[in-house]
């Protein structure tokens, strides 16, 4: 991630999904280098609190009082927008877990469509260390642009679109065969290394320029519904990280190979 830094690549934050976000040393490397993230977490993820405290994730999330939409609490509304056009109505808020808090260096905030359910396939559980806006930590000084609710969840939006892109490339080259064959994926992820550093090229030598040249970076609508600045450059974020990963270099060797 540094080196896409280094190349004139932009972004608001890291995201990913609960397998990297589960891993605490990852998050804290982050943190440490200076990089903002918005990273999903297992809801049963579990931690060490006193007696009835919250103990998981959800358990954060059912904390929070809801009494309906007339009645919501702590509970915001959050409009996002699908990439065929139709908007759905979901609710966000910021919980508390442990350390974890509204205000503290790492926030918890609950996505859901249905607050008083929480179903499983339309809730996400979101690590951020973007501060709360007119928090304690949204000073002058300050690391990353504050972010509101509707921003966080924004973010983890984009996520999807750089999955979209890698669906298509892992489907062509066979990616779901890799599991428990090892002759397949030592003839195909060369081809995926290839790709990766086609993108990071492109980015280089198209993205870098484009973004100097200008003092805005366009939003654009992702497949996966949510709209994000400077998109491409993402996407060239995510194959330098997997370049990594492949070849044994880079900056994210800490973390395994997804499944």
């Amino acid at each position: 991630m540094t080196q896409a830094q280094q190349t004139g690549v932009v972004f608001h934050a890291v995201v990913a999904d609960c397998f990297y976000g589960d891993y605490d040393d990852l998050r804290g490397q982050l943190r440490q280098a200076g990089f903002g993230f918005v990273m999903a977490l297992k809801p049963h993820r579990g931690t060490w609190q006193y007696g009835t405290q919250a103990h998981t994730p959800k358990d954060a999330a059912k904390a929070v009082p809801y009494n309906g939409p007339d009645d919501p609490g702590r509970w915001h509304p959050v409009q996002r927008r699908f990439r065929d056009g139709h908007t759905e109505t979901w609710w966000a808020t910021d919980a508390q877990l442990g350390w974890w808090s509204p205000d503290g260096h790492t926030r918890l905030v609950i996505a859901t469509k249905r607050p008083a359910t929480l179903p499983n396939k339309a809730t996400r559980y979101l690590a951020s260390n973007l501060p709360r806006p007119g928090g304690p930590h949204d000073t002058s000084d300050r690391l990353h642009e504050s972010a509101d609710l509707t921003e966080v969840v924004r973010l983890y939006g984009v996520r999807h679109w750089i999955e979209q892109s890698y669906k298509q490339v892992k489907d062509e080259l066979g990616w779901a065969a890799f599991t428990g064959n090892r002759s397949i994926f030592a003839n195909a992820y060369p081809v995926l290394r290839l790709t990766s550093r086609i993108w990071a090229a492109v980015a280089t030598s198209v993205v870098r320029p484009r973004l100097r040249a200008s003092s805005r970076v366009h939003p654009v609508r992702g497949a996966g519904g949510e709209t994000g600045a400077g998109i491409v450059a993402v996407m060239a974020l995510a194959s330098s990280l997997h370049s990594g990963w492949w070849s044994g270099s880079g900056t994210a060797t800490s973390c395994p190979p997804p499944r």
